[in-house]
């Protein structure tokens, strides 16, 4: 597949932006299941300070509820005062920006599907990485080593 032409972006010239379009799902290559393969949830404005408030909530870390309301602020600002774009966007097929009310309809979706594994040393884990979202979630744990 050929990639989209790098386009440079803003008053300065100095942002990447690469555009292209593609189904929100696809077909599993064994299953022939149609899953939800995109990161719509990951390359919106919201997502940072989303993320930090869902920390907040499960963890009780008022640190994740002031880096929230900070993060907050400066997306708001930044994205929907100033017009900024972010390197990383994703929006409809026809370019329509997704509103914060429908990705957070996603993200609900997501959280409350999360399953949180506590790891004990020596742990494997093995997951269909096409049907399974996977990732890490905001911590303050700075001892964090995965052996």
């Amino acid at each position: 597949e050929e990639s989209p032409p790098v386009q440079w972006v803003g008053p300065n010239q100095d942002t990447f932006l690469q555009e292209w379009k593609d189904e929100p799902c696809q077909y599993h290559p064994i299953t022939n299941e149609c899953v939800w393969f995109n990161h719509a949830q990951v390359f919106h404005w919201s997502t940072f300070p989303a993320e930090l408030w869902y920390a907040f909530t499960r963890l009780n870390d008022i640190r994740f509820l002031i880096r929230c309301i900070i993060m907050w602020i400066i997306a708001i600002i930044k994205y929907g005062l100033l017009g900024y774009k972010m390197a990383l966007n994703m929006s409809f097929g026809d370019g329509t920006p997704i509103s914060l009310r429908e990705m957070n309809l996603v993200r609900k979706v997501i959280h409350d599907n999360m399953v949180f594994n506590t790891w004990e040393k020596g742990d494997i884990m093995c997951i269909d990485n096409f049907s399974t979202s996977h990732g890490r979630q905001p911590t303050y744990d700075f001892g964090r080593k995965i052996l």
